[in-house]
Formats: C-alpha cells, structure tokens, sequence
C-alpha cells in the first residue's frame, strides 16, 4: 500500500478507472498469468487511485488494472487518495522504484517532472532514498532530446551507462545520436573515447580562438594557402606548434612567449586539434636544401601517420582501463587462465613480474611500468616519473622492484595487470599500419577470452592495419 494510502479500501467499478496519464512506466507488458492468478484468487493487493472529475486515475497498480480488465472483473478494491500532482507523481516513482519496475530512461523523465512541478532534488533524493548525485544523473539523462531518442525504437532499454555517457553530449546531437546507434555493440566504448577526443579539440579550438583574440595575435591570413599543419608556406617559416589537449592554447602560448626574445611578426593557424605559429621569411629561397626537404618529408610522413597514431593511442588507452577496472573482479580460474595465457605470448622469461627483463630493453622496461601505472591508475608505483637531476634516468629501478614483487607475489589479478603492461610495452603505432602481428593478435584473444569488448575497428585493424595514405 502506498504511503499516501488510508487504511479504507473502497470498491470502485472497473470502469471509471483510467491509468495515470503521467505514469512513469510507459509499458504494461504482458499481463496473462496476472489475470489467471486474479481470476483464480482475486484481486488480492487493492489498486491505489485519486478522483479526477467524475472518475479515478490509479497511481499504483496500473498492472493490476490491466489484468483486472483482462480477467473481467467488474469491480476492485481501491484505496482513494487525495494528493496534489506532485504528490501524486512522487508517489507512482516511489511505487515503481520500490518494485523495479522503471527504466533508467523513464525513472529520469518521472524526475524531471517533478522538477518541473517545483519538487526540488533535496526532496526528490529523501522521497527515493537516492543520494542527490543519482538525482542529478537522471536529470541529465532526461534532457536527451526527443530527435536522438527516436534514432532507435529500443531506445528506452538503454543501460545508464550508456545514456550517461550520451548525456555528456548535451550540447552535440548528432554525436549522442551517433552513439545512441552503436549503444549495446562492442564498439560503442571505440566510439565514446573518439567523440570525447572530437569535443576535447573542438573545446580547445574555441578557447584558443578567444585567446588569441585577447592576445592580439594576428591569425595567418587566409590569402596563404596551408594544406596541413605539417607544410609550411613559401615565405614563411613555423616557429613552433601547439597541440589540443589538456593545457589550453593560452598556457601554451604563454609558457612559449615567455622563452622567446622576440614575439613582434608572428601569426597563427589554427587546425582542427593543433595551432601552428609561423613568422614571415621573404629571404627563403624557393629552392629547398636538402635539410629543409628532409624536415618537410619527416613532417608529411608523420601526418600520413596521424590516423595510425591516433588508432594506436585510443586502442591502447581503452585495453588498459579494460584491464584496470576488470582484473581484480575476474573469478580466479579466468583469472588463472589468463596469466598462464600472457606468459605462453613467448614476451617473457621466467620471473619477468620480478626481474622485468622479458626481453625488454631499458626503454621498453620504462614503457611497461608506465602502461602499469595507467593499469593501476589509483595505485601507481612509488616511482612514476624520470627525474635526471635527482639520479633517476629508469623506472625500473629497486623501489619499483620491490613493490612489484610484494604485490605480484600473493595477487595473480596484479601479475596479469603486470603481464598486460609487458604486452602494452610490445605494441606500438607501427604495429598498426598493417595487419597486426602474432603477438598483438594473441594478446587481443586473450583479452577477448576474459571479457575485453573488441571492436569493430579493432577487428578490423587485426586483419588489415588502419593503413597509411
């Protein structure tokens, strides 16, 4: 019985009860064996209802009215409740929470309506027993627009990580309907990081355009044709490049001016997730030196490189977090089967968690503990960052031992975190250009065979590369 219930249970006939228009719950569902239990037993737990004119809303028990009218009863016992429209929706999410019976998608919208009737989130919280964050996370969800939702028919069915990170979005439709299409598939966490990457770019583009215009940098004019950030133009020289990502155009700037003896002449070029600076240079000869050509070709190889590194980065970035947040939930036979598998990749020598040899030389020694530490993103080893001036050129050094070996001793979920940054180590943008070698494809099936959601593009770069223009 609802909360807001009186203890009379009135009998009201059947046909004067309507379902509650703004019943969170869109769906009935089949209600055939509620019917045969009701025409066999009755109804046994009174509908809840609130007058409206001259007939009655349910609030609780809209399954029950459904198979009520299925079973061909005339009449039914009701509690008649008399509670304002937000009393009366408060009481409906309560009644479907409490029996699971929402959606994440249709718990954010009965949410938001009750923002909208003046409930505030302190309230709704008490009212679910949620904390406030909950609250606020579907209030989110439920601004997804009304165009993106219908971009699938099982929209509703979505996981609230899904529409979570949908919501993100929030300002970008057609990057929440591009993932709303791919939700539920092995590619849709492929597509999340790419479009945060697309938005963290598109971000910083739009902060370095106000900068420079606070800056009173002049933009390099749009007479001077540039086909990439990696060509420089006859009569103009690239003095240095900034690139999207956590620090801003500004910091940037502002760190680069600080070092340089003259900052008169410059102009910049902003690309889609870098800005170059560039000085006039009418002395240039038109005629390239063999350095100056070899720099230029450096340059475009590493532009016809750019998807591969980009593949490279956003492959590896989501195989780590995989193994991070998954290795220690892993039941201890997959668990097992996945150390024995790592250690068969012919990458490691006996002891390798202790002595970090494995084949590897010192930079690649440093790229294992580095990929480790991205693993083990809360708990890093106590040395994570090379200091020359304070003696440290390696990371592989005692201190890291020592802890490596406390902790891969008794835990096989840190030995195979460990075995995986010895793999990650292995791995690298040129490995991608064309289909993956033996080792890579190994390493993929065994995090398959733990759980790993391999894309599509994945899949794809296994068998072909990403290839190179």
């Amino acid at each position: 019985m609802s909360a807001y219930a009186s203890s009379q249970v009135t009998r009201l006939d059947i046909t004067l009860l309507d379902p509650h228009p703004d019943n969170p719950r869109k769906t009935i569902g089949d209600v055939t064996e509620l019917a045969a239990s009701i025409t066999a037993n009755g109804l046994l737990t009174p509908l809840s209802v609130v007058p409206h004119d001259e007939r009655y809303r349910v609030i609780a028990g809209h399954r029950r009215l459904a198979a009520c009218k299925q079973a061909g009863l005339a009449q039914v016992p009701a509690f008649v409740l008399h509670l304002t429209p937000i009393q009366q929706l408060e009481a409906m999410i309560t009644e479907n929470t409490q029996r699971e019976q929402l959606t994440v998608l249709e718990e954010s919208d009965a949410i938001q309506g009750l923002l909208q009737l003046g409930a505030t989130i302190p309230r709704i919280a008490g009212q679910l027993g949620r904390s406030q964050t909950y609250v606020r996370e579907r209030k989110r969800i439920a601004r997804i627009p009304d165009g993106v939702r219908a971009s699938r028919d099982d929209f509703g069915q979505l996981s609230f990580s899904e529409l979570a990170a949908l919501a993100e979005f929030d300002d970008d439709p057609d990057a929440q309907t591009a993932l709303a299409r791919v939700a539920g598939t092995d590619s849709f966490r492929w597509n999340l990081d790419r479009q945060r990457e697309r938005r963290r770019d598109r971000l910083w583009r739009g902060e370095a355009e106000r900068a420079l215009a606070d800056l009173d940098v002049e933009a390099l004019p749009e007479s001077v044709s540039v086909s990439g950030w990696w060509a420089t133009p006859v009569g103009w020289r690239a003095e240095t490049r900034f690139e999207a990502g956590d620090v801003s155009f500004r910091d940037q700037w502002e760190s680069w001016a600080g070092e340089c003896d003259d900052v008169s002449g410059l102009f910049v070029r902003l690309f889609d997730d870098c800005a170059v600076v560039y000085r006039r240079d009418d002395a240039k000869a038109d005629a390239e030196s063999y350095e100056e050509r070899r720099r230029r070709e450096q340059r475009e190889k590493r532009e016809r490189m750019k998807p591969v590194v980009e593949f490279h980065e956003r492959a590896r970035r989501l195989r780590e977090s995989w193994v991070g947040r998954h290795a220690f939930h892993l039941s201890a036979d997959r668990l097992g089967a996945m150390v024995r598998a790592l250690t068969m990749l012919d990458v490691f020598t006996e002891r390798a968690w202790i002595s970090l040899n494995g084949g590897l030389d010192s930079q690649d020694r440093d790229k294992a503990i580095e990929s480790y530490n991205r693993i083990r993103e809360r708990h890093p080893l106590p040395v994570t960052v090379k200091d020359p001036k304070a003696g440290v050129y390696h990371l592989d050094g005692e201190e890291n031992y020592r802890e490596l070996e406390s902790r891969c001793a008794g835990s096989d979920a840190e030995l195979a975190c460990l075995l995986c940054a010895f793999c990650e180590a292995r791995i690298d943008a040129d490995d991608w250009a064309r289909a993956a070698n033996p080792m890579v494809r190994g390493y993929y099936r065994l995090l398959e065979t733990a759980g790993y959601p391999v894309s599509d593009e994945e899949r794809s770069a296994l068998a072909d590369g990403v290839g190179v223009a």
